[in-house]
């Protein structure tokens, strides 16, 4: 297996993980229905959830290392608390720091994996689901609520 290609699991759920903000971030098109709200606010939790877990990829590869890097413990503290800030809120705005924060949180992916924190195949697999996620969110915070 290359080290550009992640492992077969990992991709499958990673992707997989993608289909909740395709689906209900295509639910904001259906305008004036209360699927429309609803859709716009469960793509916030979720990105809320997933950005989480993202920043906590961050304290998994540096909590055996000592002296500790003060980069990914900031970085992963970040992702949680942005993501905490989104849900409290408007819905746009909410939205918007969340795609924000998916970027950043790319950008300390893309250090840690510059200084061999991560494998290589993380970059790819950051990046299509960074690239994706974002769209996602941003698309979503301007079509949210419109009637």
């Amino acid at each position: 297996m290359s080290n550009l290609a992640p492992p077969r699991l990992i991709a499958v759920s990673s992707y997989a993980g993608a289909l909740p903000f395709m689906v209900f971030g295509a639910g904001v098109f259906l305008a004036g229905t209360d699927f429309d709200i609803a859709s716009g606010n469960i793509v916030r939790a979720y990105g809320a959830v997933i950005l989480s877990f993202i920043g906590g990829v961050q304290w998994g590869v540096i909590i055996g290392h000592h002296p500790v890097p003060s980069g990914p413990v900031l970085a992963g503290l970040f992702a949680s608390l942005s993501a905490w800030l989104a849900l409290l809120t408007p819905l746009s705005l909410g939205l918007t720091i969340l795609a924000a924060s998916f970027v950043l949180q790319f950008v300390a992916d893309f250090y840690a994996i510059r200084r061999s924190l991560l494998p290589d195949w993380y970059l790819r697999l950051r990046t299509v689901l960074t690239v994706t996620v974002a769209t996602i969110l941003l698309v979503t915070a301007l079509f949210s609520g419109l009637p």
